[in-house]
């Protein structure tokens, strides 16, 4: 049986395999989003990543018979340990074929990083902060998937329990399909609720008009997800990024 090789992503070219390692694994479902090439590079990217100024990043391939079979990043991320006391090895951006000596061996990669870091615990899948993509697909591989959610193989789940990982959040996803014409009833009950407690719809036609409420969901979406501020991108950064990535299409909040 051929050997499980890990190295370490050095150059532009590796991370380049890194990033389109999914492509090839995925090329025959149909159910996979595949992310845009750029915004996968922007992340590895201290101009353009934030995080990447609090955070320690490395990325790993797996090669069998001298063929990519397999990623995974490891994160730590300083701030959440140094404020937070939170101290973990985040791992991510992992994918591998059906192969349990892969998935061990890139999985091991993260267990002996923790070591050598002197941490206690890995966690994952996940991304820098806990505003990032995380978690692994459990149920709906015949759903098509979104972009601000991890699709993988249903055979990830196997693997992550043979290797002794075991579960802590579970998320549900929902979808909610609204009517053309809501119902007299639900008309009159909105109406109710917005004289009562004087709420108004506003309309947003420009990133400029919706940049000051991003600070607002921003902090409510902290609260919700019980991490810290500190976490976050600087707020000149975060700007930055938010005029870049936010797209516009007439936009209502009530």
């Amino acid at each position: 049986m051929a050997e499980v090789i890990i190295r370490e992503v050095k150059t532009e070219k590796e991370l380049m395999a890194f990033i389109r390692f999914p492509m090839r694994l995925y090329r025959d479902n149909p159910y996979f989003v595949p992310p845009l090439i750029q915004d996968e590079k922007d992340i590895w990217n201290p101009k353009e990543n934030p995080a990447l100024q609090y955070s320690e990043a490395r990325q790993f391939l797996a090669f069998k018979n001298d063929e990519v079979v397999g990623r995974i990043a490891l994160i730590i991320n300083h701030k959440e340990a140094q404020e937070l006391n939170i101290h973990k090895v985040r791992f991510g951006w992992i994918d591998f074929i059906d192969d349990r000596e892969v998935s061990k061996a890139l999985i091991q990669k993260a267990i002996d990083f923790a070591k050598e870091k002197n941490i206690g615990k890995i966690e994952g899948p996940m991304g820098f902060t806990n505003l990032d993509k995380a978690g692994a697909l459990s149920l709906g591989f015949d759903r098509l998937a979104t972009m601000i959610g991890i699709y993988n193989h249903a055979y990830y789940i196997d693997h992550f329990e043979a290797l002794g990982l075991s579960k802590e959040k579970e998320w549900v996803e929902f979808e909610i399909i609204f009517p053309d014409k809501l119902s007299d009833k639900v008309e009159k009950f909105s109406d109710l609720i917005k004289e009562k407690y004087q709420l108004k719809v506003l309309e947003f036609h420009s990133k400029k008009d919706l940049l000051p409420l991003v600070e607002l969901c921003l902090n409510f979406w902290m609260r919700l997800i019980k991490t810290s501020l500190p976490t976050r991108p600087s707020r000149q950064n975060k700007s930055e990024l938010t005029r870049r990535n936010i797209l516009i299409s007439s936009i209502k909040i009530s």
